[in-house]
């Protein structure tokens, strides 16, 4: 199996843009700082918690299931 495939019977089709991996991944990178900075008792780098809340502010990812049991992935936060 590599990285992005489902493991479900007949799978769901998993779409990711680039610019969604990048989002996700400085708002990781932010939420580490972040973590690390309240743990040492610093304080937050400036711009980190602006990109945590911009992230907050995205639609959640969410499948709806239509009558016939098939997923729409054209909803909400695509």
């Amino acid at each position: 199996m590599r990285w992005g495939e489902s493991r479900l019977p007949h799978g769901l089709r998993l779409v990711v843009a680039e610019t969604d991996l990048d989002r996700a991944r400085r708002c990781g990178g932010a939420l580490w700082r972040m973590t690390a900075a309240r743990a040492r008792g610093d304080e937050l780098a400036g711009g980190d918690p602006d990109v945590v809340n911009a992230s907050a502010a995205v639609p959640p990812l969410g499948a709806a299931m239509t009558p016939t049991g098939v997923p729409d992935l054209s909803g909400p936060g695509r």
